[in-house]
């Protein structure tokens, strides 16, 4: 059997694991989540700290959208054993479209408030939105990814 990828790239059950961009974008979509954990946990100033990245409150809601189907995808990454092991996986046919979704909801986020702000341009709000977009772009290219949509929704003959 010819591998489509050298062994390194495999884990010990034979099959491929995700690549480590992929786990760059998954983190990148659970921003919000980590601005508010790191607020929770300077107890002094967590008011401040979050008004620093979010001035208005409903900005933090908001980028909790994408965080939700990113920290899915997260969760389903760190239980795959378990989910192949009671022969669920099936599952991992969406892990792609929800990720495209968390993309295109950052994206949105990121032009409504760029509309908000009138389009000044600012430096966070520029590499942010160049990098959702850098994740669709490779999203739809990455051949790593389009072997992973094959792989893991397969049953695996060595267990």
């Amino acid at each position: 059997m010819q591998l489509e990828f050298p062994l390194g790239h495999y884990d010990e059950s034979g099959r491929l694991k995700p690549p480590l961009f992929l786990y760059v974008l998954l983190f990148f979509l659970c921003r919000g989540l980590l601005v508010f954990v790191v607020a929770l946990s300077m107890r002094d100033d967590s008011e401040r700290m979050m008004t620093l990245f979010y001035p208005e409150k409903y900005d933090f809601y908001l980028s909790l959208l994408p965080a939700i189907p990113a920290f899915l995808i997260l969760a389903m990454f760190s239980r795959r054993q378990a989910i192949w092991k009671k022969g669920k996986q099936m599952i991992f046919v969406g892990i792609s479209y929800l990720l495209g979704t968390a993309l295109l909801l950052d994206i949105a986020l990121q032009l409504y408030v760029l509309n908000k702000l009138e389009y000044t341009f600012a430096i966070s709000r520029a590499s942010t939105l160049t990098f959702a977009l850098i994740g669709i772009m490779y999203l739809l290219k990455s051949k790593h990814v389009k072997h992973l949509k094959k792989d893991w929704p397969t049953p695996n003959v060595t267990e």
